[in-house]
């Protein structure tokens, strides 16, 4: 399915603000793709909080870096998705937007994250804290996991989805969302990944389509 003809109109000069660096990663159409995406936003990561604690960084722009790489990874995210699905139509602006939105909801919460490094929660300059630092980042970058299984289910119209539960101990709102299998894609309302569970980004569920393809694995 393609969901250009889906998408709003949006006015010249909206597309115009909302262009951004964001390119689609060079990914295999695959539920591993999600992992190349992974693994580039905590490469970025590693420098960012390499800047900090050289002192080259400080806290606003931390905020600005980290959100703008975190925008990108769910605009590639969201074309992965909708690509497994079977939506093969080039990346564009409406996968911008969408990233863009989703970065942008997480705004609050790196704000407080940005709060706690300025403050000294984290360490100083020279001393950081950085595996802290870069496992609280690495729950944003999984949050993309969310999005790029979201977008497979929206593009998949036609099919039901069943919540797999994966290895390990199970959150009760994955327990429950397994039960309510399988899923039609206008009931979803949660997605593996996505932070909205008990188990937040770390949930290791994924999404099976009724014909057999596999949602986003976990790391």
């Amino acid at each position: 399915m393609c969901l250009t003809a889906d998408r709003p109109r949006f006015k010249t000069e909206v597309w115009r603000n909302a262009e951004r660096k964001a390119l689609p990663a060079s990914f295999p159409v695959s539920p591993w793709a999600w992992r190349l995406i992974y693994e580039s936003l905590m490469k970025g990561a590693g420098v960012i909080v390499a800047d900090l604690n050289s002192g080259e960084l400080e806290g606003p722009g931390f905020f600005e870096r980290w959100n703008e790489q975190m925008s990108d990874g769910h605009s590639q995210a969201w074309y992965a998705g909708r690509q497994l699905a079977g939506d093969d139509s080039p990346f564009d602006l409406a996968d911008t937007l969408v990233g863009r939105a989703a970065a942008d909801a997480d705004s609050k919460f790196l704000h407080n994250f940005m709060v706690a490094i300025q403050g000294g929660e984290y360490g100083q300059p020279g001393e950081l804290n950085d595996v802290a630092i870069l496992n609280r980042m690495s729950l944003y970058a999984k949050r993309t996991r969310g999005t790029a299984n979201e977008a497979l289910v929206m593009a998949s119209d036609g099919h039901e989805f069943y919540w797999d539960l994966g290895s390990g101990e199970h959150c009760p709102d994955c327990i429950d969302l397994s039960a309510l299998n399988p899923w039609e894609p206008d009931e979803v309302y949660a997605n593996p990944g996505d932070g909205s569970t008990v188990c937040i980004t770390n949930c290791r569920c994924r999404w099976r389509r009724s014909d057999g393809l596999l949602g986003f694995a976990p790391i």
